[in-house]
């Protein structure tokens, strides 16, 4: 009897070892958001939106899918761009996305749409000194994109109990191709 509790707890040993250590694994891949599929290829130059942002630290511009374009705006500038045949099959989120460099040099991409009102038409908006705002009237909650999507401020009449900050997305800029995926 003593060596059957001896094996049970050396098996409850083991696999909470092993619990522990798939739950540090899943901490540290928390930072990028699975949640919306991600895929897209640019190159830099062009379009004029992307490369005011990757050079230029504490800048974003905005990508929203619609049919078989793309529109990008930026501080700067805003423009409309056709898909080639190998983007119309990227995905872009649930909203799209928000591309930029923070203000460490960073690269950063974050899903457009709000994560708390998680709906593909409540689309954040995007303020020249690197903060997004869900427009939602009973959200409105504020997130500081240079600081890895944080929240910074939410309203008092918010609904959201408990609110998320910003899905993240990996990036990857080689000085000509930019690169979003999860």
């Amino acid at each position: 009897m003593k060596r059957v509790f001896i094996s049970i707890l050396t098996i409850c040993a083991v696999a909470m070892t092993l619990l522990s250590t798939y739950s540090c694994d899943d901490e540290l891949n928390s930072t990028y958001s699975n949640a919306n599929p991600v895929r897209c290829h640019f190159l830099v130059v062009q379009y004029q939106e992307l490369f005011n942002v990757v050079g230029n630290y504490g800048q974003y511009a905005t990508i929203k899918p619609l049919a078989n374009t793309i529109t990008m705006s930026c501080a700067a500038s805003k423009n409309t761009y056709n898909l080639d045949a190998t983007q119309k099959y990227f995905d872009f989120g649930l909203g799209g996305l928000i591309v930029g460099t923070n203000y460490d040099g960073d690269y950063r991409a974050y899903d457009l749409a709000c994560p708390n009102c998680n709906r593909k038409d409540t689309r954040l908006t995007i303020s020249n000194d690197g903060f997004a705002t869900c427009p939602d009237n009973k959200c409105h909650i504020k997130y500081n994109l240079n600081y890895d999507g944080i929240i910074t401020s939410v309203p008092d009449e918010c609904r959201h109990s408990k609110p998320r900050a910003l899905l993240r997305y990996r990036v990857v800029y080689d000085g000509m191709n930019l690169s979003i995926y999860n």
